[in-house]
Order: structure tokens, then sequence, then C-alpha cells
């Protein structure tokens, strides 16, 4: 799980800095790993910043989706912030 969560941190530290294309990168490599670990926790964290880079690159209706799959996530296996 280590390394999900580190492709995240860099995610997100690279949407700070204002560099959506890295921060999607990353995020791609991240929703790769956790489909394949089945870690729906850490899948809807990568859609929502997915969204959040794709929105900042102008890409609205992809990072809309990436949002909407996030919330379904969420919502199908009863996750929340602890």
């Amino acid at each position: 799980m280590g390394l999900q969560a580190a492709l995240g941190n860099q995610g997100q530290i690279a949407l700070h800095r204002g560099e959506a294309a890295a921060a999607l990168a990353f995020t791609e490599e991240k929703e790769s790993l956790c489909r394949a670990m089945n870690y729906p926790l850490g899948l809807a964290q990568c859609l929502n910043l997915k969204g959040t880079a794709l929105n900042m690159m102008g890409r609205s209706a992809e990072a809309q989706a990436a949002w909407e799959d996030a919330r379904e996530l969420v919502g199908r296996h009863g996750l929340r912030r602890g």
C-alpha cells in the first residue's frame, strides 16, 4: 500500500505546484495499482485527485466523470474519512 500512497502524495504536490499533467500521471499510476489491489478507498481518493487534475487541464467532462466514479465508490463501499 505504500507505493499507491506515495503516488497520491506526489500527485497532491504536483497539483499544488500547478503541474496538472504531472499530477495526472501520478494519479493514473495510482489508479492502476488500486484497481489491481482491489483497494476502493485508495481508488476513490485517486479518482477525486484525478478529477481535480483533469479540471485544471480544462478537461471538465472527464473530471466530472472521475468525480462521479469516486462518489459512486464511496457510496457503494460506505467509505468515509476516519
